[in-house]
């Protein structure tokens, strides 16, 4: 019965994709945000193979569905395969160095490789069904509403109790459903936050920014807190340099550590900060780089630097850091790379997404680029990171209408001239 249900569904979906191409947009994008944003392990049950495969697969065959409608626009432009063949020797590298012995073996490649096909060869055709500015503005809305839907889902799930992430963040951290995961909630909130800070304006810009600030603050997650801090003194440097009081600025500074300082030596605090920062550590340093403890960020870099010593032509092989250690991967995205695939798979990847128009970067997608680069060095492994290879061919794409919009206008003031 539901089989029968999800099919009449898709059928319904596939004759709207083809009758309207603002609504197989907005269709591709939806299901985009929820894969992007984590609601789309609420679905999980349903998964064929696994929830992120069956999900890029759906979001290619609309795609394609949209793009077959759209004859005029299925093109492949030159730009879009310079950016795709540029990974095509990291795939290869990435299958022929995989045992397929588990199915995180199995896995890894394909997913990596459905992210990098989408991402970077069938989505910017998509992009150009519409308007640049209309696909923008459609996807800003979406990636800040699914912010707020998982807000909601965090906030009312009976399975999350806010206080116990604060006062016990290990147990909260494994307890709960992969999609109330501290670390992706915390991720969902930045990118929302930063996204409303960058596409926004005015008072609305301020309140969601300062909303999602505190949402993230609430999932006792340190690492997304501390790269939006990060990326959000950035933004404000940047954008705000010749507005700065740079005497004022270093005043409120001062008083801040003052305050913070007084609130934890007097205790009021104290406890909370101990919980979540410190989580039993003697300092933060400790927290983040303790050798001792099993899994920890100290401990997972000195096994991936002993790793690449031994391995450092070729990698010890795709999906294979488990063997190696108590670990599945070493939940950062270029030691990955690096004890997995070596210095070759390194130099590949780099390559890939070293490219010239960097250097002229005019997309504010580039906050997003390095909010999601600087969580990617903290968690997760290669496809747990998507948000950093989709937000990295965004702003490649818009790069690349920028300067031809620039270019076009020279032309042509050259002709009126």
């Amino acid at each position: 019965m539901e089989l029968l249900l999800l099919s009449i569904i898709a059928i319904i979906l596939i004759i709207f994709t083809i009758i309207n191409n603002r609504f197989g947009v907005f269709l591709i994008l939806f299901i985009l945000c929820s894969l992007l944003m984590g609601t789309a392990t609420l679905v999980s049950d349903y998964a064929i193979f696994n929830i992120y495969i069956d999900i890029l697969i759906v979001l290619i065959f609309f795609s394609i569905i949209l793009l077959i409608n759209n004859r005029k626009v299925f093109y492949f432009h030159k730009n879009d395969l310079l950016r795709f063949s540029l990974w095509i020797p990291f795939i290869i590298l990435l299958f022929v160095r995989s045992n397929f012995f588990t199915n995180y073996e199995v896995a890894k490649p394909i997913i990596f490789s459905l992210l990098i096909i989408f991402f970077f060869f069938i989505f910017p055709n998509v992009i150009r069904v519409v308007t640049w500015e209309r696909f923008n503005k459609l996807f800003i809305k979406l990636l800040i509403s699914f912010g707020f839907i998982q807000f909601i889902l965090f906030v009312t799930n009976p399975q999350v109790s806010i206080v116990e992430i604060w006062l016990n963040p290990q147990f909260a951290r494994f307890e709960y459903a992969e999609y109330l995961n501290p670390i992706w909630l915390a991720r969902t909130f930045s990118i929302a936050a930063i996204a409303s800070l960058i596409f926004l304006n005015g008072k609305v810009k301020v309140s969601f920014y300062i909303f999602f600030v505190l949402a993230t603050v609430l999932t006792a997650s340190r690492g997304p807190l501390l790269v939006l801090m990060i990326i959000s003194l950035i933004y404000y440097i940047v954008n705000y340099k010749n507005k700065i009081n740079y005497i004022k600025f270093s005043i409120s500074l001062i008083l801040s550590v003052f305050v913070i300082t007084f609130l934890y030596l007097t205790n009021i605090v104290g406890e909370y900060f101990t919980n979540i920062f410190l989580r039993s550590h003697s300092s933060l340093f400790e927290a983040f780089f303790n050798t001792n403890k099993v899994g920890g960020r100290g401990n997972l870099l000195l096994e991936s630097i002993n790793l690449i010593k031994s391995n450092l032509i070729f990698g010890i092989g795709t999906g294979r850091f488990k063997e190696y250690t108590t670990i599945l991967y070493p939940h950062n995205l270029m030691l990955e790379i690096f004890v997995e695939l070596g210095l070759i798979g390194f130099i590949l990847f780099i390559l890939a997404i070293s490219l010239r128009n960097w250097r002229i970067n005019k997309s504010p997608y580039i906050y997003l680029v390095i909010l999601s680069s600087g969580n990617a060095l903290l968690s997760g492994d290669i496809n747990g990171n998507k948000e950093f290879f989709l937000f990295l061919s965004l702003m490649l794409l818009h790069n690349n209408i920028i300067i031809s919009r620039y270019k076009q206008k020279r032309i042509n003031g050259v002709v009126i001239n």
